[in-house]
């Protein structure tokens, strides 16, 4: 639902419009059948509110749902496995390093050796980049590129196969250099020499890799993936993020005064901080559009006669006076 929430509020009824109304409707009719002998009474409140005429009166008189595998998609499923694995990583990054949701950043990489997850990965790099509020995404095959490579010899998989070599064969694996440590990834095994001139063969199996991100990134890998954050911002990301930040807050004060969905407002706002006043200004359309005002703008330009909400916000520490009132379309 929360994708797809530009596509129930545009304002042209065209067949993309129909068809999210239509997947949603189906989505929540045959939800309500499926939960109904757990949750009885909310499927039926949820039921009654969506059935039409030639529908059986209640949920509890309809067939429970089969599954048409027909309608099966298991390299879609693939795809979205992928993507949710990217999109997992990708907001932890912001969650360990502090990095707010709301706040654009210039990019995101993505490194692995495995193809077929490289094409899935690179027909959702829209959605990806919407999930993580990213500008764009770049593919690699080499890890060294996002960060420092280092290894450590798995004692725990090696210790009984080399015994008292270990100590040697620990020490040698710790010497691999970035390339070694990119080919054992790819899945070749190496063929090395230990302290003492003992041969030994590792796989990526036997080792720990410990990555240091470059300067301006933050790292995280899972599996066969990895993905990089890259964190330094413009100015012109900074004000995007301030307006994203005006829009959540609006979107609260909306949701406070319990206006109903689908209500038009007018914004007035007043704030004495300039790189706040540029980016209202900068995204005034796009914030106007998301919050469904039909004026937005400094209150010197907007008119508002009858407020329903006066509010002093902080949007990242810099303070904006808010005024709304409703407004009809006409």
């Amino acid at each position: 639902i929360r994708r797809s929430r530009r596509r129930f509020w545009k304002s042209q009824d065209d067949s993309d419009k129909a068809d999210a109304y239509a997947t949603l409707y189906r989505v929540l009719v045959t939800l309500s059948k499926v939960a109904a002998p757990f949750v009885p009474f909310i499927s039926e409140a949820m039921y009654r509110n969506l059935r039409t005429d030639d529908m059986p009166e209640s949920v509890h008189l309809c067939d429970f749902p089969e599954a048409i595998l027909a309608e099966k998609n298991p390299d879609l499923e693939e795809q979205m496995q992928t993507v949710f694995k990217i999109v997992r990583m990708g907001r932890l990054l912001r969650t360990e390093h502090n990095l707010k949701v709301r706040q654009p950043l210039p990019s995101l990489r993505v490194v692995t050796s495995d193809h077929k997850s490289m094409e899935q990965i690179r027909g959702a790099s829209a959605v990806i980049c919407d999930e993580l509020n990213v500008k764009t995404i770049a593919f690699d095959h080499n890890e060294g590129q996002l960060a420092d490579l280092h290894a450590k010899a798995d004692f725990r998989r090696l210790g009984p196969t080399f015994g008292k070599r270990m100590k040697h064969v620990a020490a040698r694996i710790a010497q691999l250099n970035q390339e070694e440590i990119t080919l054992l990834m790819e899945g070749e095994q190496l063929e090395l020499f230990d302290g003492e001139g003992e041969p030994f063969s590792i796989g990526m199996s036997d080792i720990v890799v410990e990555r240091t991100p470059k300067k301006g990134m933050v790292v995280a890998s899972e599996d066969h993936l990895v993905v990089a954050l890259t964190t330094e911002l413009t100015p012109e990301l900074v004000r995007e993020g301030l307006a994203r930040e005006c829009t959540s807050r609006l979107q609260n004060a909306r949701k406070t005064a319990d206006f109903e969905v689908t209500q038009r407002i007018a914004v007035a706002y007043e704030t004495d901080d300039t790189e706040l006043e540029q980016a209202l200004q900068e995204h005034g359309e796009s914030i106007a559009e998301e919050v469904l005002a039909l004026a937005f703008g400094p209150a010197k330009s907007v008119s508002i006669k009858n407020a329903v909400v006066e509010e002093k916000m902080e949007i990242n520490e810099r303070i904006c006076n808010i005024r709304i009132e409703k407004r009809d379309i006409s």
